[in-house]
């Protein structure tokens, strides 16, 4: 099925004037396309929303006005029998106010079709309404009549053929010839017949087409004339005809003006194929296309593709509608180096679109040279450019977070090192003293958790935005997510001794999600808040429902944020101002990870602010989960990981010795027996040799990764079933 864009594009394209109507005897315009619009000289806000006759009221001191009840029977016949009804060729004024107010109508004629729209149970819906203006083609017939005996009086002057035939007819009432009455002096010049007066066209030319028997003949039985454009073969030309039938009483008799246009269209032809292969280079090509007087001061034409505003006529002094004032004298300085040196205009520039807004564009213009050397005219081309200028602008923004944030990365991952090595350092020094050498080890463990909790962020992140992370979907209570957030952030709390204010239902509150992923929602939310309120600062945890939706609201005073912060807060590597000793520390990473995991439960997360000093407040919106609801486990804790005591025997896998040999010393000092390789090749041979109850693989070996190895040991039946694979 084709998007809704293409059907209105084919609704505005046509050709005719189209809209649809409710399916009422006093119906409102839902639609209407640019065709109808541009007939009945309105705009769209005239017409969409209002009624009919409203818009199109009968003139009320025109007798013969009888276009409304037409249409409003026509109307009628369609809501009833659900059938479409084409309307005859109709007399419907359409009502117009000059500029002085005074109220007119304005004699209009139409073909029109009323067609019924129903949906898939046979129901009305709509009416679409399909119309063709012929108020030109009615004054037009009009008016031929009134010629004809002018064209009589003037043949023999005019430098048109002219000729009166009688129509022969077989005793079947075919027409199989016709018979030359009368010729003008042109006849011969524009036919290349001679003598032809008193002899029948077979006669003249035997092989004569047919054709031209048929419509002369059909001219001369109904009675109408025609008009038409007619190859002859035989006589080696193309004719424009006029044939209107001569009342002589008895005879079918058959007037003829014409004229040999065969050069003309040979010409037109050659005209045609010429704008056809101009017309497809242009419209094949998404730029605008124009064309501007010599100094550029008079705009000829410009086809806008909706970028710009169209311009049919020629238009003076139409810098300040397309072009901003502060790119003027940038312009004006590429315009006078192409005059000066005649040379190619291009330059990038903003442009004010058609809607009125401010765009990019890239243009390039040729001066087109006269036989003096002189320039006639610019042809040129703009590109619409203001994707590109909007991506070059948010790479640069993004080039700039990036590089803040591996600035800020670098510092935090600095700053453990320092007393790591340190502490490395007295390890060294003080071996022998058991409290130095505690102190020491409490030290590192807590940098180096520090940097894994940084580290498992950033992998945390890589996966949510790659669409790599699973939900373990289940029934989760709310309450029991605060719970466990709070004892994740409560030290911090604690350290700036904030006020918590915590009010939530006394019942369970469920949702649908990951317990684990909602917790470290939650604790980001929280440390947040926690970072930025200052010692002895309130913070408010609010649970409630509301609708069909679980609502946690966590709201501060702390430094709040502007405006420009609440609008990209939960994009990657964005916070807040922050003093020189980075006393907040962070990536800039958890509000945007937040976010991410919200989405995948299908949640709405959002931040408000009334400004700095102010405090903020961040709300989750969580779709309510009604117990009872198959497909989801219950919640609980995982209790079948096989204790310690069930596992003799360990391989690492990883190509970092000195990583693989530190696992290795942690495990055998934790009563373990642990095997070692480097190689992810030798190791599977190992594997064979020793059956290990656990390998623990690192992810990128090299030649072979770590998920890779796992698939090869799965397969070993010597081995698989009594491995458990970490990696």
């Amino acid at each position: 099925m084709f998007p809704a864009y293409v059907y209105k594009a084919a609704l505005n394209t046509s050709t005719s004037g189209q809209y649809f109507l409710t399916p009422s005897i006093d119906p409102i315009f839902l639609e209407v396309n640019d065709t109808f619009l541009d007939i009945a000289m309105l705009k769209r806000e005239d017409v969409v929303g209002k009624r009919l006759f409203e818009v199109f009221p009968a003139d009320p001191n025109d007798q013969k006005d009888t276009g409304l009840e037409a249409l409003r029977h026509s109307l009628e016949r369609v809501i009833k029998t659900k059938q479409q009804d084409k309307l005859p060729l109709q007399r419907y004024p359409i009502k117009t106010i000059k500029e002085d107010g005074t109220v007119t109508f304005e004699e209009r004629f139409w073909c029109a079709c009323n067609t019924p729209i129903l949906d898939e149970q046979g129901n009305l819906i709509c009416i679409s309404h399909q119309t063709s203006e012929v108020t030109s083609e009615v004054y037009a017939e009009e008016a031929l009549k009134k010629s004809e005996a002018r064209y009589r009086s003037l043949t023999e002057s005019i430098d048109d053929g002219f000729c009166v035939i009688e129509v022969l007819f077989d005793d079947k009432e075919q027409p199989y010839d016709y018979i030359f009455h009368e010729i003008n002096p042109v006849f011969e010049e524009q036919t290349g017949l001679h003598g032809a007066e008193g002899k029948t066209m077979r006669e003249l030319v035997p092989n004569h087409e047919s054709r031209w028997f048929e419509v002369y003949g059909e001219v001369a039985k109904s009675g109408k004339p025609i008009r038409f454009e007619e190859r002859s073969k035989s006589l080696g030309r193309i004719f424009d005809l006029y044939a209107y039938p001569v009342d002589e009483q008895g005879k079918n008799m058959v007037g003829v003006l014409f004229r040999d246009i065969s050069q003309k269209k040979r010409d037109e032809e050659q005209l045609r194929l010429s704008e056809s292969r101009l017309s497809a280079l242009m419209n094949a090509t998404a730029d605008v296309i124009y064309r501007v007087s010599p100094d550029w001061s008079e705009i000829y034409q410009l086809q806008g593709r909706g970028f710009f505003k169209d311009v049919t006529d020629s238009k003076k002094l139409w810098f300040e509608e397309y072009v901003p004032p502060e790119e003027h004298s940038k312009l004006h300085s590429a315009i006078n180096k192409g005059i000066n040196e005649k040379s190619n205009f291009e330059l990038e520039l903003k442009a004010i679109q058609a809607d009125g807004s401010l765009g990019w564009v890239e243009t390039r213009a040729i001066p087109m040279l006269g036989e003096n050397g002189e320039i006639d005219e610019w042809v040129g081309a703009s590109t619409d450019i203001t994707s590109r200028k909007k991506a070059e602008e948010e790479l640069r923004e993004a080039g700039q977070r990036k590089d803040e944030f591996l600035a800020m990365l670098a510092h935090e991952l600095r700053n453990p090192l320092a007393p790591i090595s340190a502490a490395g350092h007295i390890l060294k020094l003080a071996h022998n003293d058991p409290a130095a050498v505690e102190n020491c080890s409490n030290i590192i463990s807590r940098q180096v958790k520090h940097m894994t909790g940084l580290v498992d962020d950033l992998l945390d992140v890589s996966r949510v935005t790659r669409g790599l992370v699973t939900l373990d979907l289940e029934h989760v209570d709310l309450n029991e997510v605060i719970t466990h957030s709070l004892e994740q952030v409560r030290p911090l709390l604690s350290k700036h001794d904030h006020h918590l204010s915590i009010n939530n239902p006394t019942g369970p509150v469920f949702v649908k999600g990951d317990k684990n992923r909602l917790i470290q929602v939650l604790s980001n939310i929280l440390n947040n808040a926690a970072k930025y309120t200052p010692t002895g600062g309130r913070i408010d945890l609010v649970l409630e429902i509301e609708n069909s939706f679980a609502k946690i609201r966590v709201s501060d005073d702390g430094v709040g944020m502007e405006p420009e912060l609440i609008n990209s807060v939960f994009e990657l590597f964005i916070q807040a101002s922050r003093s020189s000793d980075r006393s907040q520390g962070g990536l800039g990473i958890g509000l945007a990870l937040a976010k991410s995991i919200v989405d995948l439960h299908g949640g709405q997360i959002s931040a408000s602010s009334n400004g700095l000093d102010k405090g903020s407040q961040f709300e989750i919106l969580l779709p309510l989960y009604e117990v009872g609801k198959t497909g989801l486990k219950e919640s609980q804790n995982d209790a079948s990981e096989p204790g310690n005591s069930s596992i003799a025997k360990i391989l690492v896998v990883d190509d970092n010795v000195d990583a693989a040999n530190m696992i290795a010393t942690l495990l055998e000092l934790s009563g373990y027996e642990v095997i070692v390789e480097y190689d992810p090749f030798k190791a599977i041979e190992r594997a064979k040799l020793e059956k290990p109850a656990v390998l623990i693989l690192d992810i990128g070996l090299p030649g072979m990764d770590g998920k890779q190895l796992a698939r090869v040991l799965r397969k070993e039946d010597s081995i698989k079933k009594k491995q458990r694979l970490l990696h």
